[in-house]
C-alpha cells in the first residue's frame, strides 16, 4: 500500500501540512485580487447572473432564515433593511 500524498511518516508532519482550518484554501493574495476583479468584469459585463429568489423585509427575517433551513430558496434571498 502506498502513502497518502504528502504524508511524511508521522501524524504529526502530516497535520502540519494541512490548512489550519477544514475547507480553508490558501490562495496568494494576488491570485484572490485577480479572480475578484475578473467577476466584477463579468457582472458589469452582464456575462455572470446573480439569481434573486426572493426579497423580504428584515422584520421578516425569521421566515427567511426557515425557507434557507428548509432549502427551499433557490438563488439568493435578499433582506430589506430600509424602513
Amino acid at each position: 500500500m502506498s502513502p497518502r500524498p504528502g504524508w511524511s511518516g508521522t501524524a504529526s508532519r502530516w497535520r502540519s501540512r494541512r490548512s489550519s482550518s477544514p475547507g480553508q484554501v490558501t490562495r496568494k493574495p494576488s491570485t484572490t485580487a485577480a479572480a475578484i476583479r475578473a467577476a466584477l468584469q463579468a457582472l458589469a459585463a452582464g456575462r455572470l447572473a446573480v439569481p434573486i429568489d426572493s426579497a423580504v423585509p428584515l422584520k421578516q427575517v425569521n421566515e427567511a432564515f426557515e425557507r434557507i433551513t428548509q432549502r427551499s430558496v433557490h438563488g439568493k434571498l435578499v433582506l430589506h433593511t430600509r424602513i
